[in-house]
């Protein structure tokens, strides 16, 4: 089931006295029956508005993106959380339900400010307030429990380059924090992407290297201590000369990376890991490979690379623009997908997984409760729109539904609770872009 949203104006306190302006003189002229009929219909229909609501101002663009509250959508934008205009390039939520986000708003000329849970400005956190530090390139962001902010990209901090650094709670630099620099390998093209920060502190993210002249690029995974210093590499995952198959091969970058319940770390993307592991691997906590997760699968045709992780009650759901996978040592048969599959604990494929249905390769997997989840996408070159897709804990589609115009660019899904998420990006709708917006989920 496919449905998309629609858009119902709300009449205020001014179209319900309009209301009662044209029905109560005929009512005293005429007491008649039907009349008193026809008001009372029309009151009930119009009554729901509150008495204090706002009456609509003629000026005011509409519809913004939205819905119509109350309707029987499984999902729905929630009406307490103001649309806030500007752009999420990338985002990271608090446990508090606040997010930090990196981009643009109109509430604030700084790249990097907080949404309060709420969908408001949060001014106790102003990176404008430290002249030290400025960014020359962005790449990623990260909280932490205590609300410090890892960002990476390339800075200048007190007249030195540096590719990581991080922020206090309040967004000035944190001195504390010993700035990771890859910027002294000039030769290399330096990406750094995917910062996540585990439950010890530690701080992971991939890295990916590129030498065009010499043919020569690097994709690694990093551990850093909380102090920023380094802790781990993944020894092994890394990309060799490209024409030298004896060391970890691949044209594209680490996709993802995310921390296990039981503290182990999944990764995947468009690499061999360690010579013999493609698209997942799991790794220990101290950056060496988990053996006993085997992902024998390859992509065929190489149509895609695995994009997004979670985990579903000890399962990995894996997310990406698959078109069939191919086993080379169990089966010559394909096993179709479209864009999402399911991995046991010993990286096998799980195919109790429901058929799926939804063209759209998922950017971002929530989990909810009952460990059915909800996907995030962006429209598709067929002209599939679906932003937001529902299944069941066995993967069978529940309903999809866009949220946004086309063009939007969606970045992250975020949970703030069971039956609330929250949506970043380039939220397109008409004229407006909106960063952020959260969604009731039934």
């Amino acid at each position: 089931m496919k449905n998309d949203f629609t858009l119902t104006p709300h009449v205020g306190a001014k179209g319900f006295g309009v209301l009662l302006n044209l029905f109560f003189p005929s009512l005293l002229k005429r007491r008649s029956l039907s009349t008193l009929m026809t008001a009372l219909t029309l009151i009930s229909l119009y009554g729901c508005a509150k008495k204090d609501d706002p009456a609509p101002d003629p000026k005011k663009e509409e519809p913004d993106p939205g819905t119509n509250p109350g309707t029987n959508n499984l999902v729905d934008y929630d009406p307490t959380f103001p649309l806030y205009e500007g752009k999420a390039n990338f985002s990271a939520m608090l446990p508090d339900g606040k997010v930090v986000i990196w981009g643009s708003s109109e509430k604030t000329a700084e790249q990097v400010f907080r949404v309060t849970k709420d969908g408001q400005h949060d001014a106790d956190f102003d990176t404008g307030k430290d002249k030290s530090w400025f960014i020359r390139k962005a790449n990623d962001i990260a909280v932490q429990k205590d609300g410090k902010v890892i960002l990476a990209g390339e800075f200048l901090v007190n007249g030195k380059t540096c590719s990581i650094i991080r922020l206090t709670s309040s967004g000035v630099l944190d001195n504390s924090f010993t700035p990771y620099d890859v910027t002294k390998l000039t030769s290399y093209t330096i990406t750094i992407s995917n910062l996540l920060v585990l439950a010890d502190g530690k701080i992971v993210f991939s890295q990916s290297m590129f030498n065009s002249s010499l043919s020569l690029r690097y994709n690694g995974i990093f551990g850093l201590n909380a102090n920023g210093t380094v802790a781990f590499s993944v020894e092994g995952a890394w990309i060799r000369r490209v024409n030298d198959d004896t060391h970890i091969i691949g044209s594209n970058e680490i996709n993802d990376i995310i921390q296990l319940s039981n503290g182990k770390l999944m990764v995947c993307g468009g690499v061999k890991f360690f010579n013999k592991r493609r698209y997942v691997a799991r790794i220990n906590s101290d950056g060496s490979l988990d053996e006993s997760f085997d992902f024998k699968e390859s992509i065929n045709g190489g149509v895609g690379d695995p994009l997004c992780l979670a985990e579903q009650n000890g399962k990995i759901l894996v997310g990406g623009s698959f078109n069939a996978l191919v086993s080379e040592s169990q089966r010559d048969t394909q096993y179709p997908f479209l864009n999402l599959m399911r991995l046991n604990a010993d990286g096998s494929i799980d195919q109790t997984l429901g058929v799926n249905t939804i063209t759209n390769h998922p950017i971002g997997i929530i989990v909810r409760d009952d460990n059915s989840f909800v996907t995030l996408s962006n429209a598709f070159s067929n002209g599939d729109n679906t932003h937001i897709s529902l299944y069941n804990s066995n993967g069978v589609p529940k309903a999809s539904y866009n949220i946004a115009d086309s063009k939007s660019a969606l970045k992250n899904l975020f949970r703030q609770s069971n039956d609330k998420l929250l949506v970043t990006g380039n939220i397109l709708n008409s004229s407006h872009s909106y960063a952020i917006a959260r969604l009731n989920v039934k």
